[in-house]
């Protein structure tokens, strides 16, 4: 039985024309009209402090200057709370006090890690160029301490990295790690390359298991430890469109996939529930 047909959510995508928002309830795509410039490139939305705000990283590309940016969805309203250098993949602690994000990519494309204190607005600056920054998304993600977090380190393991001891720890070679709900899996890739195939590490066997989807640019946890969001690309060579995306729920129990909707755009994708704010 999937759980989503009982729980109002609504997903992130960003299309070619931008940031659009899918709900359980209309079924349907809507543009969110967020304010940006021609020369603009929004990534990584994901939901605030509530589900009537969103947060994402615009960058100018040509300058590499970027923002981190909140917006109301109800009245459209923008706030600019954070500007640096090439910013990518905010993501709220579960405690909604910290924002984690990516900046200063150097040569080798690697990537600095940032912590934004969102009571203080005091930002700290942690190892220089300790994130892989390789690949289309570089995750990070929360652990339910709200003192860890989750990434791919510049040798291709997946570690978590304790903000107050600066202490990281190795667990397995992986990309794009996602820590489930519960914090005791990860969904992974063992490749830079999409499409993949996504795998589930557990912390209870120390073992990964391998999800056999075809065609996955892009997985994260839903609402659920047993439901997984996937991103694929279903262009095919008669009927070929790079930008042409279908987002589907897998459910790990039974195996089971349905289609909620498709789009053409890339591959950054996010859900929440739905809250009366």
């Amino acid at each position: 039985m999937n759980q989503h047909k009982y729980k109002p959510f609504q997903i992130l995508i960003v299309s070619r024309n931008g940031v659009k928002q899918w709900t359980s309830e209309s079924k349907k795509l809507e543009d969110l009209n967020l304010q940006k410039n021609n020369d603009e490139f929004i990534v990584n939305p994901s939901f605030s402090k509530t589900s009537n705000k969103i947060i994402y990283a615009k960058n100018i590309i040509a300058e590499n200057i970027g923002s981190i940016v909140i917006a109301d969805k109800l009245n459209g309203k923008t706030k600019t709370i954070f500007s640096g250098k090439g910013i990518s993949s905010p993501v709220v602690s579960r405690d909604k006090r910290k924002i984690a994000f990516l900046s200063n990519r150097n040569s080798k494309g690697c990537l600095t890690l940032f912590v934004l204190n969102l009571l203080t607005m005091k930002c700290e600056k942690y190892d220089d160029s300790c994130v892989l920054g390789e690949g289309y998304n570089s995750n990070l993600s929360w652990l339910p301490s709200n003192d860890s977090l989750l990434y791919t380190d510049t040798n291709g393991y997946i570690v978590t990295f304790d903000i107050k001891t600066r202490q990281k720890k190795s667990i397995i070679k992986g990309f794009d790690p996602t820590l489930s709900p519960n914090g005791k899996m990860i969904l992974y890739k063992k490749t830079i390359n999409k499409p993949y195939y996504p795998y589930i590490f557990s912390f209870k066997t120390n073992e990964s298991k391998k999800i056999c989807i075809k065609k996955v640019m892009n997985a994260t946890w839903s609402l659920s430890d047993l439901n997984l969001l996937i991103v694929k690309n279903i262009s095919s060579i008669f009927n070929w469109n790079e930008w042409e995306r279908e987002v589907v729920t897998y459910n790990l129990e039974n195996d089971d996939v349905e289609v909620l909707f498709r789009y053409e755009g890339f591959e950054y994708i996010n859900i929440g529930r739905i809250y009366n704010d």
